[in-house]
């Protein structure tokens, strides 16, 4: 191969070689899917090879070296027709069901290829054509070569199946690009003709190389546009190093030609660290922190959003903003929010009918997903058996954008995004709306408790005296189921209106959540602050169930403390959920409560404080404790109010935290009127006829198998 002559198939194939070029730098350079990126490398890799070859082979005088060239140019052919079919299952979405098939298709292209490199099978000679020199069939080159017509109509077949009609202008652009891809290929495959010596024609494979090569980088450039994706910089990078590593090795290779390094192990040597070099550079590239995904003035509006909703009234202000922000930010023609009520949606925003149905399968999906669905994405996502439901539901919101609201294990909303001319989503604007998103939901969350809250706070205003709020409590000993429990409470009032705070809730599961708490403070504010806050306690075990924790619980208290009473209100509160096995609490500002666990065989039980620090309710520095303790079948739970401590006698002796914990240790909660006990014996120091300076609250729960015993 001393010689090249430049002919006619010098230069077709070379035009050839030179768009599958342009083809793999685009997939390369621009970003997207990358199975797409993939398939389309894969491709322009092997007839890159194909046309490199056969342009040498055109150009040079001896069949050998022709034949030389020619067959290890038809080897990596065999892998067009997988590389068709991952593109066509890819730009349709349909990998996940067909892995299959990809699988069986690269191992027959890895043994066809084999086949081709070490035999006569596929390339047994060359013919002299007027476009140099050209390959002539083996018995299985046809096999071979027919591997793109038999891949590429597979491919077509299962990416048709159940498809359905799309929004997304990139992705169809992508999926008739692929398809033209196939009907080029099998227009290349007319070469057989000549190979096989049936007809006297002239090659014309490299013509719809050529424009496949020149079309498939028109299209990769086009849905990147349409996407506003940009350049992947390092890909690039990686690229460029790859090329002048290759051409180094290439100039090594002729530099030393002839002379005493012209051997394998040594030009190995020599040529070794090129590659390791390249690799380096891609590691280090790839290594690079990221860039932030949200600009400076993004994340500045998305902040100020952030601070705004804190302050929303209702949901409806939440969804003004969170539309607000997206159209401010993204140019959307249309954004959409509504609101979920149980199992349907309600909008919040315009008043427009309630979104398709939502299936419950897809609901479940939405809540572990969480991330927004773009339109154009959807076909690329590992959805399994959900595939169909999905793609049906984001179709019928005929929106770029659905997104999923979703807070705390549950889909509180949901909201679409219409792009006005129907352009994509850029990976800046994806990053906001995900982080808008979670924000929103959150928002969405907060306020239908605290309008729930509210409510209950309103109803409370509406008392005419506080002590008929106070009267409205049960005064005395009551006996009650709260999930799988048995509560015991006994409540003695103090001679002037106090405010002490004791509620409970059943909760799913059979959990039992019990509420104490002491409003600084007495009177009418007192009592309301009060109210409301029993009030709260009960909404929010309604609204988040078995989602609720005693931290999350304390915080939604704070709130209201400062919505009923103002700022410098303050509530000294301590909540406890007990069930499971386990007792978990939170307390701010307040004793906490205690674990009683008899010992076994005598009339002594183990006394557990359930403590933890924190600051009162309403304080600007809000600090909430927080802890957890294992609970058995056999033991109590009792909460003691600071009123019964704090009850004196003639001399001004406190009952005291000593007397108590002596009177937990020696007294076993064996019935109904334990609480009711305890009560009786903080009240007998006082003696008789003593005021109570403020309320006593006794709460006593013991499981219900154990209480029934």
């Amino acid at each position: 191969m001393d010689s090249l002559h430049l002919r006619a198939g010098t230069v077709t194939f070379a035009a050839a070689a030179l768009a599958m070029a342009g083809l793999g730098a685009a997939a390369v350079a621009l970003r997207g899917d990358r199975a797409t990126r993939l398939a389309v490398a894969s491709i322009a890799g092997a007839v890159l090879i194909w046309a490199t070859t056969a342009a040498f082979a055109a150009s040079v005088d001896d069949p050998a070296a022709a034949l030389a060239l020619i067959r290890i140019g038809n080897a990596p052919i065999a892998w067009v027709g997988p590389s068709l079919l991952l593109l066509l299952l890819s730009v349709s979405g349909r990998i996940d069901g067909n892995r299959a098939v990809l699988v069986i298709a690269a191992v027959v292209a890895a043994v066809s290829t084999v086949i081709a490199l070490v035999t006569p099978l596929n390339e047994r000679d060359v013919q002299a054509t007027s476009f140099g020199y050209y390959g002539v069939a083996g018995a299985l080159h046809v096999v071979h070569v027919g591997q793109l017509a038999v891949w590429g109509a597979i491919g077509q077949l299962l990416s048709r199946r159940g498809q359905r009609s799309m929004r997304d202008r990139a992705r169809v652009l992508s999926i008739r690009a692929a398809s033209l891809l196939v009907v080029l290929a099998l227009l290349a495959s007319g070469d057989l003709l000549v190979e096989y010596q049936l007809v006297g024609l002239v090659p014309i494979a490299w013509l719809p190389v050529t424009l496949a090569g020149v079309g498939g980088a028109y299209v990769l450039w086009r849905t990147n546009q349409l996407r506003n994706e940009s350049i992947d910089v390092p890909a690039v990078v990686e690229l460029v190093a790859a090329v002048i590593g290759a051409g180094a090795v290439v100039a090594i290779a002729s530099a030393t030609r002839g002379t005493e390094a012209d051997r394998p192990f040594a030009l190995a040597a020599m040529t070794a660290p090129v590659p390791v070099i390249v690799w380096l550079i891609g590691r280090a590239l790839r290594q690079r922190g990221p860039v932030a995904p949200i600009g400076d003035d993004a994340e500045r509006a998305l902040l100020e959003f952030a601070d705004a909703v804190q302050a929303a009234s209702d949901e409806h202000e939440v969804a003004g903003g969170f539309a607000e922000l997206v159209q401010d930010q993204l140019g959307a023609g249309t954004v959409r929010v509504w609101r979920a009520t149980g199992e349907s949606f309600t909008c919040c925003l315009t008043g427009e009918p309630p979104p398709p149905p939502l299936d419950a399968r897809v609901r479940a999906w939405m809540v572990a997903n969480r991330a927004p669905l773009f339109s154009g994405d959807i076909a690329t996502l590992r959805l399994g058996g959900l595939r169909a439901l999905v793609e049906a539901y984001v179709a019928a919101h005929d929106a770029e954008v659905v997104v999923p609201l979703v807070d705390r294990e549950a889909l509180v909303g949901l909201s679409t995004i219409s792009i006005a001319d129907g352009r994509g989503i850029a990976p800046e604007s994806r990053a906001l709306i995900a982080e808008a998103a979670q924000v929103t939901a959150q928002a969405m969350t907060f306020t239908a408790l605290r309008k729930d809250a509210m409510a209950r706070a309103e109803t409370a205003r509406e008392v005419e005296v506080a002590e008929a709020v106070q009267g409205a409590r049960a005064v005395g000993a009551v006996a009650i189921e709260v999930g799988s429990w048995r509560l015991g409470v006994c409540y003695r009032p103090a001679a002037k209106v106090a405010s002490d705070v004791w509620t409970w809730a059943a909760l799913p599961g059979g959990d039992a959540l019990l509420v104490v708490g002491d409003v600084v403070g007495r009177g009418v504010s007192a009592a309301l602050v009060s109210s409301a806050v029993v009030g709260a306690v009960e909404a929010a075990a309604a609204v988040l169930g078995a989602r609720l924790t005693p931290e999350a619980l304390l915080a939604l208290l704070d709130e209201t403390v400062v919505a009923v009473a103002g700022p410098g209100a303050a509530l000294g509160a301590f909540a406890v959920i007990v069930g499971g096995g386990r007792a978990r609490w939170a307390a701010a500002g307040h004793r906490g409560g205690y674990r009683v666990r008899p010992r076994e065989g005598e009339r002594r039980a183990d006394i557990h404080a359930l403590t933890a620090r924190g600051n009162a309710l309403g304080d600007p520095a809000r600090v909430i404790g927080s802890g957890e303790a294992p609970f058995a079948d056999g033991d109590a739970l009792v909460l003691v109010s600071d009123g019964a401590i704090d009850v004196a006698d003639a001399h001004g002796q406190c009952w005291g935290e000593r007397r108590l914990l002596r009177a937990l240790r020696t007294w076993m909660p064996a019935d109904d009127r334990a609480a009711e006990e305890l009560v009786a014996a903080a009240v007998a120091h006082g003696g008789e006829g003593v005021a109570l300076p403020d309320d006593v609250v006794v709460m006593v729960a013991r499981p219900r198998a154990l209480a029934d015993a």
